[in-house]
């Protein structure tokens, strides 16, 4: 359904308190990250979304609710997501820098990826990402005039 720039307005100005209670209700529900602003200009996207996928406003208030609620979710998981990424992420760099270092004491030289892969727990996938993620920081370090 097409609208114009100034019903879209009006539509936004009429759903604000839907929208922001939803965003509350959302908010107590799932713990996020994210700021109650982010959130309602997810709502927002959603009632615009319900519009553009509506040919009708029966069929659009039908919807909208469900919209609404929809992007704010998948905006807190997302979100969530990409937290829990850096977490497991920071974990695993952590497991990977202690075993190449115990292995480089150990062997007195660089350890392959093959040795590290056969004492941690990190798929080889992940260690060629890990090792690339190491060499790039040692690049930076041997870069840096402070370091000593």
């Amino acid at each position: 359904m097409k609208i114009s720039k100034s019903e879209a307005e009006r539509l936004v100005i009429s759903y604000k308190d839907f929208v922001e209670q939803i965003v509350s209700e959302l908010k107590n529900k799932h713990p996020s990250p994210l700021e109650s602003d982010e959130l309602f200009q997810e709502g927002i996207g959603g009632l615009l979304k319900a519009v553009n996928e509506s040919s009708s406003w029966k069929e659009f208030s039908g919807r909208v609710d469900k919209k609404i609620c929809d992007e704010i979710e998948t905006a807190i998981r997302v979100e969530l997501y990409s937290a829990r990424l850096g977490i497991d992420l920071r974990t695993d760099f952590v497991e990977y820098r202690k075993v190449r270092a115990a292995l480089f004491k150990k062997l007195r030289r660089s350890p392959t990826l093959d040795e590290i892969a056969a004492k941690t727990t990190l798929p080889n996938e992940k260690l060629e990402g890990l090792e690339n993620l190491y060499q790039t920081a040692l690049g930076y370090e041997e870069q840096d005039p402070a370091s000593p």
